[in-house]
């Protein structure tokens, strides 16, 4: 049984994920720029928020799967597996562009690409996996 109603488990999960692509964002935009995150005084504010974001996520996102379906287990479903998968990629990329920031372009393209196919996979799991 969900303790929120979907509603706020939706909104929590969508802030998340912008919060999430926010970071990405500032900071690798500032290692395309400086090619260095160490002298960056808002690179632990920056890692904060990602932390936030990629907890928001996946609470909400359980939640959101509790409210669906109160009756089953919620990992179960084949599609929640690959979202996980997505949601540890983008927590792991992070740290990636903090240790290789010369690469900063490909990794914010990648980010940008699991966030997208994480956010198509949330709303088309109905079609794509049958639950």
């Amino acid at each position: 049984m969900a303790l929120l109603s979907y509603t706020v488990y939706k909104l929590m999960h969508i802030f998340g994920a912008f919060l999430i692509v926010a970071v990405y964002a500032a900071l690798g935009l500032w290692a395309m720029n400086e090619r260095s995150l160490e002298e960056n005084k808002y690179e632990k504010l920056g890692l904060a928020a990602h932390g936030i974001g990629l907890l928001l996520v996946v609470l909400a996102g359980f939640g959101m799967l509790a409210s669906l379906y109160p009756e089953d287990s919620l990992m179960s479903f084949g599609w929640v597996h690959v979202k996980l998968t997505l949601w540890l990629m983008l927590g792991g990329g992070i740290t990636l562009l903090r240790k290789k920031p010369e690469h900063a372009s490909t990794i914010l393209l990648v980010a940008l690409l699991v966030t997208t196919l994480a956010a198509a996979i949330g709303v088309n799991h109905y079609s794509w996996f049958g639950n």
